[in-house]
This record gives structure tokens, C-alpha cells and sequence, in this order.
């Protein structure tokens, strides 16, 4: 019976992610800044972007087991 609950429960899961993320990515949304925040990313050469969003980000497709696309806005400041 566990097994059957498991094997439901990944089942589950799968439809969400296809619901949730229908193109096969994650994407995630994140504020530029030209200095890291708690709130907002920099972009480095080479790196696509640093912060903690963009850990967030990185740690939530990696669970979901899907690739990211970072959409990255400017904030008033840039």
C-alpha cells in the first residue's frame, strides 16, 4: 500500500510540474541591482546571476528537477 501511495504521490507531483511550469523551465523572476541585497541579484561575467533570489531560484528547479530561466527586471535605481 506505501508503494502504491508513493508511486501516486511522484504521479502527482508530475502533473503539477506540467501544470506549473508548462514550457519544461522554471522561470523565476529577479530584480537587478548594481549591489547585492537580500532582495535583488548582480550579474557577473560569465555567472548569470548572484544573490539569494537567485540561490532560491536555482535550489527550487533543481527539487523540481527542471532547467531555470532567470527573467531579470531592472530596479528604479539601475
Amino acid at each position: 500500500m506505501a508503494a502504491g501511495l508513493a508511486i501516486g504521490g511522484v504521479k502527482a507531483q508530475e502533473a503539477a510540474v506540467k501544470e506549473l511550469i508548462p514550457t519544461g523551465k522554471l522561470r523565476f523572476g529577479v530584480a537587478f541591482a548594481p549591489k547585492t541585497s537580500a532582495l535583488f541579484v548582480v550579474k557577473d561575467p560569465g555567472v548569470s546571476q548572484r544573490g539569494i533570489t537567485a540561490d532560491l531560484g536555482n535550489e527550487l528547479a533543481q527539487r523540481l528537477g527542471v532547467p531555470i530561466e532567470f527573467m531579470v527586471a531592472p530596479t528604479p535605481a539601475c
